[in-house]
């Protein structure tokens, strides 16, 4: 009898720990987005210039969230009144404590950006976009492309599959070819 409960304590035991492994796999799986839906998903797509990053507990103590502070230098689609815009973010580093949120963008300053942008929620107040306070990225880590010196637009650190092929999606564009794609968007 003592086998018995051994060897069902012993299943039970496998079954939890397959499925708290299977669930935290999969809890970690982006789903790609093209440059089109990225687009779609946006209400506004800018080439901007960080010009501030910092990072604050919320007010509760219990969370990092980073606020980067982005100026405007072309707005590729959509509409904007502002020439500086807000990002927040979870996660960042406060007093040697740190919060890194996997897929989120990361950002330094005086860096050169391409984002997917759309206003948070409690940030606005009307379907008018163009003078949101805050943002978030679209698509975290794949709504942000880097710009480099030779006008090359890269979007680093993960590759992502096309669910529908299984093809991996394209990462890096000239900057005028990636700006053609998204002004074409419908």
């Amino acid at each position: 009898m003592l086998k018995k409960v051994k060897a069902l304590l012993l299943v039970v035991t496998m079954v939890w720990l397959s499925l708290v492994c299977l669930s935290s796999y999969a809890m970690a799986i982006m789903i790609g987005l093209t440059n089109e839906e990225l687009t779609r998903q946006s209400s506004v797509v800018v080439i901007g210039n960080v010009m501030d990053k910092q990072s604050s507990w919320n007010s509760e103590g219990t969370t990092i969230y980073t606020m980067v502070t982005i100026i405007v230098n072309e707005v590729i689609r959509g509409k904007l009144s502002q020439q500086t815009l807000t990002l927040r973010y979870e996660g960042g580093e406060v007093e040697g404590i740190g919060l890194r949120v996997s897929d989120t963008p990361q950002f330094e300053k005086n860096e050169d950006v391409l984002l997917f942008l759309k206003p948070l929620q409690h940030a606005v107040t009307e379907r008018d976009y163009s003078s949101a306070a805050l943002f978030y990225v679209v698509g975290s880590g794949q709504g942000k492309y880097t710009i480099e010196m030779n006008a090359i637009a890269t979007r680093g650190g993960f590759s992502i599959v096309n669910n529908n092929n299984g093809s991996t999606f394209k990462n890096v564009y000239s900057l005028n070819e990636l700006k053609e794609q998204i002004r074409s968007v419908q």
